[in-house]
C-alpha cells in the first residue's frame, strides 16, 4: 500500500519536473490526473474491504506509520547512494 502511495507521489512530481526543465509547452501529461484519480478510487475500494476486518481508526494510523517508514527508508537509501558517488568521502 505504501509502495502505491510512493508511486502515485512520483507520478505526480514527474510532469512538474519535466515541465520545469523543458518549459510549459508540454501537453503529454494531460491525461495523468484521470489515471491518478482512478488509482485513488481503486485504493479506496480496496480499503473498504480492509475496514470490514480492522477498525478504520487503527488501519489509518498503521497505514500512516507504514508510509512514513517507507518514505524514510527510501530517502535514506537515496541519500546514501548520492554520498557513495562522492569519492573522497570513502563511504562504501
Amino acid at each position: 500500500m505504501a509502495f502505491v502511495a510512493l508511486v502515485a507521489f512520483i507520478i505526480l512530481l514527474f510532469p512538474l519536473i519535466i515541465a520545469a526543465l523543458l518549459g510549459d509547452e508540454i501537453h503529454i501529461f494531460e491525461q495523468l490526473p484521470t489515471y491518478i484519480d482512478a488509482i485513488v478510487f481503486y485504493i479506496g475500494q480496496g480499503m473498504d474491504i480492509v475496514w470490514l476486518f480492522v477498525p478504520k481508526s487503527i488501519s489509518l494510523v498503521c497505514m500512516s506509520f507504514s508510509i512514513t517508514a517507507n518514505v524514510l527508508r527510501y530517502t535514506y537509501k537515496f541519500i546514501l547512494w548520492v554520498l557513495k558517488k562522492v569519492p573522497f568521502l570513502h563511504i562504501s
